[in-house]
């Protein structure tokens, strides 16, 4: 997801950078500054942000199908 994709994303839900930061449950009083790095590109936007914007967006949860088709042998 890019810093306009996103963009489009928030704007389309009607959010303020604050709205989004509680939304995801960011921590801090400044923590709409997170989105904003986010949106300008200084920090790259997490790839939960991006499933959950997905999500958001389709109103559809991604296939899992092969993400535990290989379990970890435990000895």
């Amino acid at each position: 997801m890019t810093p306009e994709q996103l963009s489009k994303a928030i704007s389309d839900l009607g959010w303020t950078l604050g709205g989004t930061a509680r939304f995801l449950r960011l921590r801090g009083k400044q923590s709409y500054l997170t989105v904003r790095r986010w949106l300008d590109g200084t920090s790259p936007i997490p790839g939960s942000v991006e499933l959950i914007f997905e999500i958001l967006q389709t109103r559809k949860i991604p296939s899992t199908k092969g993400y535990g088709d290989k379990r970890p042998k435990y000895r």
